[in-house]
């Protein structure tokens, strides 16, 4: 019985793992309406460059640190969408 067991949790943490990824793509589709209509309102957004801010944070040596705390497993899955931190 114990093989079952391990099925159903494997099938609910699927679908745990789907309806998580379904609702981040609902938040974004709500959060895109709502930018539209704060900008229809006059909401100015602004997109500032990363770039000097990241430069200070390397420089301070910042990334390099939390590297080390998180490792590089984990770094290295936030580099994949980040970009390179350190």
């Amino acid at each position: 019985m114990e093989g079952a067991a391990g099925c159903a949790e494997g099938n609910h943490q699927q679908e745990f793992n789907e309806a998580a990824i379904k609702q981040r793509a609902d938040v974004a589709q709500l959060n895109g309406k709502l930018k539209d209509e704060l900008v229809k309102n006059g909401i100015v957004f602004s997109s500032p460059n990363p770039a000097p801010f990241r430069a200070v944070l390397q420089k301070g040596g910042y990334y390099a640190e939390w590297k080390k705390n998180f490792g590089d497993e984990a770094w290295g899955l936030l580099e994949k969408y980040s970009g390179k931190l350190a």
